[in-house]
C-alpha cells in the first residue's frame, strides 16, 4: 500500500496544487477587477499587448491602442513576455475580466509547481517542498502584490524568484552543473519585472560578501557562471535589445521616484501579526503575514538546530525583513542607483521567500518522520495558511476603495475603452515631459500652426491623415519619438527631424493633396534577435 502511494505521489501533489489554485481563483474572481494601487495600469498593459498582437506587432514596443495613443513606449521599458498567457485566455472567453482572473489562476498553479520543484531539489524532501509551496503561495505579501497593490509585474517575478535563488545557490555553494537553473530563473524575472531583477542582483552581491568564506570558487564554477550570464543575455535579447538601446539613446527620468523611507519596524511586526493585506493608501502597512512572522520567531527558538545553510537563510530572512522598514538607514542610499527601488517594502519579496524556507525547515525538525505526522502537518499547514489568506483577502474589502463601485474595472469600462490611463509621465524622454500635456491633447503643428488629431490604427501601425501639405512643410505630430520610431509617407520611408518636444517631426519631401503618415516601432534585425532568443531557450530547457 505504501509503495502504491509513493508511486502516485507526484500525481496526488499535482492534483492538490491544481485544486488549491482553483480555490484561490474562486476566492478572488468577480465580474469586475478589484481596484488595487496599479490595477488600471497593468490591466491596460495586458489588453494593449493583445491589441498589438492582433494588429500583427510581435515586437510590442509602443502601445498603439491605449496610454493616450501618443506612441507611449510601454513595452520597450516594461517587460511583456509573461503577460502573453492572459492574451491566450482571452481566446477562451469573451470577457477580458474573466481572462484576467484565469491568467492569475494559471500563474497560481505555475507558482505552486515551481515552488515545489525548487524546495524538493534544495532539500531533497517532499515534505519540505509541499510546506514551502503552500506557505510561499499563501503568503500575505504575495497576496498584497497581486491584489492590494495590483503590482502584476512584481507578482509574476516572485513566481520565478525561488528558481533564480536555487540556481544562484547551486552555482556558488552547491552543484555548479545546475547553472542553467539560474539562467532560466533570471531570464523569467527579466521578462516580468526589471526592478526585481536589479534587486536580485543586489541581494546576490550581499550574499557573496556576507558568506564569502563559504563561496566555492574554481575555474569550472567561474566558467559556468559565464555560461549562466551569457545564456541569460541571449535568452532575453527579445526584450533587452530595444530596452538597453533606448535607455542610452535619450535621457529618461527615474519612473515614479520616491523618497526612500520605510515604515517603523514595530509597525511592520504588528501588521504581520494582524495579517493585514489592505492598501497602504488606506493606512495599512505591507507585511509578511502571521505565518511567516511566527516562522521567524520559531526560527529564533530552534536556531541552534539549524545547519549552516539554514542559519544563513534565516539570517537573510531577518536582514531583508529589517531592510523593509525604517530601521535600515535608507536615507544614505537615496541619491545612489539603489534609490530606483522606490519603496523599501519591496524587500518583503525576499523576506517572504527566505521565511517560507525557514517555515519548511523548522517543521521538518519538529515533526516526527512518520507518514501520519507528516500528513497531519501538511493538512494543518494548508488549512491554516489557506484560511488566513482567505480571511485577509476578505477583511481587506471591508470599507475599502478596493471594492468601491466607481473605482473597480467593469465590463462596460472595458468595452467602451474608458479605463483611466495613468503614469503617462513614465517611460518617455525627459524633454517630452514639459510638452506632455499638449501631446496628450493630441496637439500637433504644421509650420508652427496648431492642429488636433488622434491617430488611428491600421496595418499594425498608428497613422495620421493630413491634407494639402506642401513641399518643405514642417510637420510635428503629437506622437513620442524613440530611437526605433519609423515613419512612412504614403508608403515611402522618410527620415525624421530633431524635435524640441521629443516628438515625431519631419519635412514634407513633396506636395501631398492627401497624406497618410504611418508610424511604427521597428527594431532592426528583430527576427534574428527573436530566433537567437528562441534558440537560447531551447538550449536551456533541453
Amino acid at each position: 500500500m505504501k509503495k502504491k502511494l509513493l508511486k502516485y505521489e507526484p500525481l496526488y501533489i499535482l492534483i492538490s496544487y491544481a485544486i488549491l489554485a482553483l480555490l484561490m481563483y474562486w476566492t478572488i474572481r468577480a465580474d469586475f477587477v478589484w481596484y488595487g494601487d496599479d490595477t488600471y495600469y497593468h490591466f491596460l498593459r495586458i489588453i494593449g499587448l493583445s491589441d498589438n498582437f492582433k494588429h500583427g506587432l510581435l515586437q510590442s514596443g509602443v502601445s498603439t491602442s491605449f496610454f493616450g495613443k501618443i506612441g507611449y513606449g510601454q513595452y520597450i521599458f516594461y517587460p511583456w513576455i509573461t503577460l502573453i498567457p492572459f492574451s491566450f485566455f482571452k481566446l477562451l472567453t469573451a470577457s477580458w475580466i474573466q481572462a484576467y482572473y484565469l491568467g492569475l489562476m494559471f500563474y497560481f498553479f505555475v507558482s505552486f509547481l515551481i515552488s515545489h520543484y525548487v524546495m524538493k531539489k534544495f532539500s531533497n524532501s517532499t515534505f519540505q517542498a509541499v510546506i514551502f509551496a503552500v506557505v510561499y503561495n499563501f503568503s500575505t505579501y504575495r497576496l498584497i502584490d497581486f491584489f492590494s497593490r495590483a503590482a502584476i509585474g512584481e507578482y509574476l517575478a516572485t513566481i520565478f524568484l525561488p528558481l533564480c535563488f536555487l540556481g544562484f545557490y547551486e552555482l556558488f555553494f552547491g552543484d555548479n552543473k545546475n547553472w542553467k537553473i539560474l539562467a532560466i530563473g533570471m531570464s523569467l524575472i527579466i521578462f516580468s519585472h526589471i526592478l526585481t531583477t536589479f534587486m536580485c542582483l543586489l541581494i546576490f552581491v550581499l550574499i557573496l560578501i556576507i558568506f564569502s568564506p563559504k563561496v566555492k570558487l574554481s575555474k569550472n564554477r567561474l566558467l559556468d557562471f559565464g555560461k549562466a550570464v551569457g545564456t541569460t543575455i541571449l535568452a532575453t535579447l527579445i526584450f533587452t535589445v530595444p530596452f538597453i538601446i533606448e535607455e542610452f539613446s535619450q535621457d529618461y527620468g527615474i519612473p515614479g521616484q520616491q523618497a526612500l523611507k520605510g515604515k517603523s519596524l514595530l509597525s511592520l511586526i504588528t501588521s504581520s501579526f494582524l495579517n493585514t493585506s489592505g492598501r497602504s493608501f488606506e493606512g495599512h502597512i505591507y507585511n509578511i503575514g502571521l505565518i511567516l512572522i511566527l516562522a521567524l520567531l520559531l526560527g529564533i527558538i530552534i536556531f541552534k538546530k539549524f545547519d549552516f545553510t539554514t542559519k544563513a537563510i534565516f539570517t537573510l530572512a531577518i536582514l531583508t525583513f529589517i531592510m523593509s522598514s525604517s530601521f535600515f538607514p535608507w536615507k544614505f542610499l537615496q541619491n545612489t542607483p539603489i534609490g530606483v527601488i522606490q519603496f523599501p517594502f519591496r524587500n518583503l519579496i525576499f523576506a517572504t521567500l527566505f521565511s517560507s524556507i525557514i517555515a519548511a525547515k523548522s517543521l521538518s525538525i519538529l515533526i516526527k518522520n512518520n507518514h501520519f505526522s507528516i500528513t497531519i502537518a501538511v493538512i494543518s499547514v494548508t488549512l491554516i495558511s489557506g484560511s488566513l489568506w482567505y480571511s485577509s483577502f476578505n477583511k481587506s474589502l471591508v470599507n475599502s476603495f478596493i471594492s468601491q463601485d466607481n473605482l473597480v474595472i467593469t465590463e462596460k469600462m472595458v468595452n467602451r475603452h474608458n479605463i483611466p490611463e495613468n503614469y503617462l509621465d513614465q517611460y518617455i524622454p525627459k524633454k517630452v515631459q514639459k510638452y506632455l500635456p499638449e501631446i496628450k491633447q493630441h496637439l500637433g503643428y504644421i509650420n508652427g500652426k496648431k492642429f488636433l488629431q488622434i491617430p488611428g490604427i491600421r496595418n499594425s501601425t498608428n497613422y495620421f491623415e493630413l491634407a494639402n501639405i506642401k513641399k518643405g512643410d514642417v510637420v510635428d505630430l503629437p506622437y513620442v519619438r524613440y530611437r526605433f520610431t519609423k515613419i512612412r509617407l504614403n508608403g515611402s520611408v522618410e527620415d525624421l527631424l530633431p524635435s524640441k518636444r521629443g516628438t515625431v517631426r519631419f519635412v514634407a519631401p513633396t506636395d501631398f493633396n492627401k497624406l497618410k503618415i504611418q508610424i511604427n516601432y521597428d527594431v532592426p534585425a528583430f527576427q534574428l534577435i527573436f530566433v537567437i532568443s528562441l534558440l537560447a531557450w531551447l538550449f536551456l530547457i533541453i
